[in-house]
């Protein structure tokens, strides 16, 4: 099958029944291809670091998808919708547990921020800056960078470790700048990086988290306790270190939250396609059977030591899938076009139930993991009326945010919109203006000595 030759036809509209029904199938066996290799080495990987958790979402979870994965390769999908909806819980309940440690992640980097700042208030010898000398480095390290990427990544580190000195009005001109680049994007994405952001504008406040994370909710609500403006030199040493074993934890779960969830949304596609492939691929064979091997060690508690058979196995998934990819990425760009253009085909060739399978699994492999899958419609590039809906929200929040916030809060959550936000500057000499104004402002001693120590520690640490 000439796969260019089908996507150049259903584009101008060639024998779209017979072309619709071969290009349905021919991505249903590509996603199967991709899914069960990448399963079948994620799996292997995964799983012995998984089932260290004992209790909770994650081992409630895990066991789920292990029972689900035995069926798979045994190649027995008898109970397919129940399966289906299983892992449907099991996607939603990570997602949620994801969503609450995004939220403590939230809490304790606004007082990190805070803290790094606040120790220099007891140190001796913490040094100041002289601003010309330290914008002149800063400008060095920015435009040191390789590429555009790298220098727009340099350039919020360093907004985000400047002194805040700026006006309501003048942050919230700053976040349209950024925001506006968003136009022209895919929605996703932009729905993707607000829905983030919109994280990051909260103020902080103990209500917002989950306390059954006991460990965390302790350490936050000892934060929100502290008088910010008297405290001392030792409480400052002991929340910070407790701002740190805190960000351990959250480390460790997300870490958890994230390989669980690439493996289900794996699975998910694996087991979304398959009631409507006709012919399954030789390799698709190949990989089932190994989960079928692996689920037995896993059974017999040999895991960890994996058959010769089995390394193998995995070695020409890994062979197959760089080969796989490169047809997959072609299939996939059209099938937006398709589901958009053939829309009423689709749904009288009776062909709806492979296309819904097609657009969902399409959203499981996306750019954004915890995609919404409830529905599916064709993706769009965002339009300027689109981002501003979404720059008109986020002001709103950060006004709010702000009216519940001390200055110390308030500065901390402006520092995390410039470390997250697209550079809201569109040359780099407005970058270096701004970088002056900020040093030039800035009359605190404690400050100044912070700004220039985390500024020193961002430039050394790439050297």
């Amino acid at each position: 099958m000439n796969i260019n030759r089908l996507i150049k036809d259903l584009k101008n509209g060639n024998n779209p029944e017979e072309n619709l029904s071969t290009y349905s199938q021919l991505l249903l066996s590509s996603y199967q291809k991709i899914a069960y290799g990448e399963y079948a080495l994620d799996f292997t990987e995964k799983y012995d670091l998984l089932a260290e958790e004992k209790s909770g979402i994650i081992y409630d979870s895990l066991k789920v998808v292990t029972d689900i994965t035995r069926s798979v390769g045994e190649g027995d999908f008898s109970a397919l919708e129940a399966e289906v909806k299983a892992l449907d819980q099991c996607r939603n309940d990570v997602i949620a547990m994801m969503s609450e440690l995004e939220k403590y992640i939230h809490y304790l980097g606004l007082y990190e921020h805070i803290y790094n700042r606040l120790q220099f208030k007891y140190e001796q010898d913490a040094g100041d800056y002289d601003a010309d000398v330290l914008m002149e480095k800063l400008m060095a390290y920015i435009n040191d960078a390789d590429d555009v990427e790298t220098a727009n990544a340099r350039i919020q580190s360093v907004l985000g470790e400047l002194p805040v000195r700026m006006t309501r009005l003048k942050f919230l001109e700053l976040l349209e700048n950024g925001c506006l680049c968003y136009v022209g994007a895919r929605n996703d994405m932009a729905d993707d990086f607000f829905s983030r952001l919109k994280v990051c504008a909260q103020a902080p406040g103990v209500c917002e988290l989950n306390p059954k994370w006991e460990d965390l909710f302790s350490i936050a609500r000892e934060l929100e306790q502290t008088d910010l403006t008297a405290v001392t030199k030792a409480q400052i040493r002991d929340l910070s270190v407790k701002i740190q074993v805190g960000g351990q934890l959250l480390a460790k779960q997300l870490s958890y939250a994230m390989d669980l969830l690439d493996l289900i949304n794996t699975l998910y596609t694996i087991l979304i396609t398959t009631p409507y492939i006709v012919q399954p691929d030789r390799d698709v064979e190949k990989d089932r059977r190994i989960l079928k091997a692996y689920m037995k060690a896993v059974d017999s508690g040999d895991f960890l030591d994996i058959d010769e058979d089995i390394l193998g196995g995995l070695e020409k998934t890994v062979e197959n899938q760089e080969k796989y990819l490169g047809e997959h990425m072609l299939l996939e760009d059209t099938l937006d076009f398709v589901c958009e253009k053939y829309a009423s085909q689709i749904q009288g060739m009776m062909l709806s139930g492979p296309y819904s399978a097609l657009s969902t699994a399409q959203r499981l492999g996306g750019i954004n993991p915890t995609a919404d899958i409830s529905h599916t419609a064709p993706y769009f590039s965002a339009d300027e009326a689109y981002i501003r809906k979404y720059i008109e929200e986020m002001s709103d929040v950060y006004c709010e945010s702000f009216k519940q916030s001390g200055q110390l809060i308030k500065r901390a959550l402006i520092s995390m919109a410039f470390e997250n936000m697209p550079v809201p500057f569109d040359s780099l000499d407005k970058v270096t203006d701004f970088i002056r104004q900020s040093l030039n402002s800035c009359t605190e001693g404690y400050e100044r000595a912070a700004t220039r120590s985390l500024l020193d520690g961002i430039i050394t640490m790439e050297m």
